[in-house]
């Protein structure tokens, strides 16, 4: 069940990384169309903070599991989450477009470069974006230290009580480290893709007349790759990969039963084919 929890907030992570990075596939507009430049801007700016609350969710509900021990995230957690990680960028669209605040911003549509798009992009974006870094750095590091107490006691308890071998129990163990550590990776995606960025609009409140750099460029091609990294690690954890080969040996175990009946039918066919001209060629007794 929580394996299956955490796929679903994976889905709704995956959900707002490509919605994001159509936002940034529409390109610069060489003449500002204001209701391109509108559609642009509203899918930037709430599937961009979307995407940073599901990670801070994925964050907390591996902190609350590992270290709370909470095994009801689903049940409890779940349409709070839901609420928040939609909601609030709602607002956040809703704010920009009744202060008008929409408008070109380097390459792309976002929030006009002006001191009260300043203001809304740090109160809408760059605030919860930093506050989540620091947040799922803090969960990583304490659920690195906790995760690594817990294995080394069901190694040492729970060995006699495993069904199977001793290579097969720590095998599992294995895979339980491996799957928790790739979903952690997460967050650190988050933190790579969006530090250039951040960068870019601290330089932006210190320099406000800054003309367009390299740093807008490394921006632009940083911050689409969140969604192809964070399919990487999920794809890469123990229970996705054996999923997608277990497919994948399904289907060729079906093709080889389809071949083998193909083969069967065509025997037979040849048989009654054969039968049929022995009978022609037996000659007629008057």
């Amino acid at each position: 069940m929580v394996r299956r929890y955490f796929a679903r907030l994976v889905l709704y992570l995956a959900i707002s990384d490509l919605w994001l990075c159509t936002s940034f596939l529409m390109g610069e507009f060489e003449s500002p169309h204001y209701t391109k430049c509108t559609i642009q801007s509203m899918l930037g700016i709430f599937f961009g903070l979307s995407s940073v609350l599901w990670t801070v969710a994925i964050a907390d509900s591996i902190r609350r599991i590992v270290m709370a021990q909470d095994l009801t995230v689903e049940s409890r957690h779940e349409k709070r989450l839901h609420i928040l990680a939609w909601g609030l960028p709602l607002l956040s669209v809703f704010a920009v477009l009744l202060l008008g605040a929409q408008g070109q911003s380097g390459m792309v549509c976002w929030i006009e470069n002006s001191a009260l798009g300043t203001v809304l992009r740090l109160a809408t974006f760059y605030l919860p974006l930093w506050l989540a870094i620091a947040y799922s750095l803090w969960v990583y590091w304490c659920v690195s230290q906790r995760l690594s107490q817990l294995l080394e006691q069901a190694s040492s308890s729970n060995a006699d009580e495993y069904e199977g071998t001793a290579f097969e129990y720590h095998q599992d163990l294995e895979r339980q480290r491996r799957s928790l550590r790739m979903m952690m990776l997460l967050p650190l995606i988050l933190v790579f893709c969006w530090s250039p960025s951040s960068i870019r609009r601290l330089l932006d409140v210190i320099f406000p007349n800054m003309q367009r750099s390299v740093l807008d460029y490394v921006c632009v091609f940083a911050g689409p790759l969140q969604g192809f990294l964070n399919a990487v690690v999920y794809g890469s954890t123990p229970a996705v990969r054996d999923a997608l080969t277990g497919r994948f040996d399904h289907g060729a175990a079906k093709l080889k039963s389809l071949k083998t009946q193909l083969r069967v039918l065509r025997k037979k066919r040849q048989g009654k084919f054969q039968t049929f001209e022995d009978f022609e060629a037996r000659p007629v007794i008057c």
